[in-house]
């Protein structure tokens, strides 16, 4: 039996489930554990990459296998429960799937000026709206964030941050910062700044607090500076009930406890 290198994990949004990938040279699949006793509870097959994904509580989105859309499997069983091809047939560049895996928003490579979201109806495999998003010579980041209910799309362009009503197919805000990570409530958004991070009110389009990273004034020798610097985190989450924030700088990781909600 080979041995599979694990060059990837991440939570579900419920922080139940810890999905693990792994990779060797006969194809070994990625691994579903349970988050609190580490056992196994399910796999998936090889041929699903986890590169550019959407991971919902029990759901997972992962590109197709002609890369111009998205499958959705089950994290339980393995199986495929939904193929969604892009209308314009254009290469998938991200996409992020609601944490109760009904909704899915795939991000379509539509030129150098305007891209495509797709949202889809996972259970029905319907296409329920179209919305065209110009890049203005910025990027689409990936993956573009559904909150939990999937009610609320926020889709990162360069430094900005459209963020839509799903169901009205209206544009909520725009935020002057980059996609870090939405609320599972989708009523704020935190987002990179100069040595932290910053909480955003969706409603207000206002800053309410700014974090600043722990190792934003370290200046020894075992500081994170030759790394990472504090300004750029890696990676930015919230936890299952919005009331904390995760970052990670380099070789450490914050976490906050955000007041008032």
């Amino acid at each position: 039996m080979p041995e599979p290198l694990i060059y990837g994990s991440n939570l579900t949004p419920d922080g139940k489930l810890l999905v693990e990938a792994s990779g060797c040279a006969e194809g070994c699949g990625d691994s579903v554990l349970d988050a609190t006793s580490g056992r196994q509870v399910g796999s998936l097959a090889p041929q699903v990459t986890l590169g550019e994904y959407g991971l919902g509580d029990t759901t997972l989105a992962t590109p197709n296998s002609n890369d111009n859309g998205v499958a959705v499997w089950s994290l339980a069983s393995g199986t495929l429960l939904a193929t969604l091809t892009n209308p314009d047939d254009h290469f998938e560049q991200g996409c992020g799937i609601s944490a109760n895996g009904k909704i899915v928003a795939v991000n379509s490579d539509g030129g150098p000026a305007t891209h495509h979201i797709y949202v889809w109806n996972v259970a029905s495999q319907t296409l329920l709206d179209t919305l065209t998003i110009p890049t203005q010579g910025g990027e689409v980041e990936n993956p573009d964030e559904l909150s939990r209910d999937g009610t609320t799309l926020a889709v990162g362009i360069g430094t900005t941050t459209r963020i839509y009503d799903v169901a009205t197919r209206q544009l909520i805000r725009t935020l002057p910062a980059s996609l870090g990570s939405l609320s599972p409530d989708g009523s704020l958004m935190a987002a990179p700044a100069a040595k932290g991070i910053q909480i955003w009110d969706v409603a207000t389009g206002k800053v309410m607090q700014t974090l600043q990273a722990s190792g934003s004034n370290d200046t020894s020798p075992n500081s994170n500076a030759d790394l990472l610097e504090p300004s750029d985190p890696y990676a930015i989450a919230f936890s299952p009930n919005g009331k904390s924030l995760a970052a990670g700088f380099g070789n450490t990781t914050d976490v906050w406890s955000l007041p008032g909600t």
